[in-house]
């Protein structure tokens, strides 16, 4: 759901509201109706991080803080993104078969030997 800024024309106050795009023009009451105020829209990509790897310019981990710095770094010191490769990622382990390993009666354990005669 979309989120829309109204302006109160009197005292300037702004108010975000979660607002379906059909009630998009029901504005909120300041001191009078509030207008929509149009606003740039962010979307963020790229959460800043703190290197594993060190970077040989500084002989220390550091802050990357956007994608250009990112790949820069990358280019820099030689290094290859893995991150996303699942390739290498360890494999699940294969399931186990319920009914693959045999049944034995009481009987047939006394005859292998491992039941004795005399145990019930």
């Amino acid at each position: 759901m979309p989120i829309y800024r109204y302006r109160c024309g009197v005292c300037k106050r702004t108010q975000d509201e979660f607002r379906t795009i059909d009630s998009r023009d029901d504005y909120p009451e300041c001191h009078d109706a509030m207008e929509r105020v149009i606003m740039p829209t962010m979307v963020s990509v790229f959460r800043p991080y703190t290197t594993a790897a060190i970077d040989k310019e500084r002989g220390t981990q550091i802050e990357i803080k956007s994608a250009d710095e990112h790949r820069a770094f990358l280019r820099r010191n030689g290094y290859e993104e893995v991150g996303n490769d699942t390739s290498m990622a360890p494999r699940p382990p294969k399931p186990v078969e319920q009914d693959t390993a045999p049944v034995l009666s009481a009987d047939d354990l006394k005859r292998q030997g491992w039941l004795e005669e005399n145990l019930t």
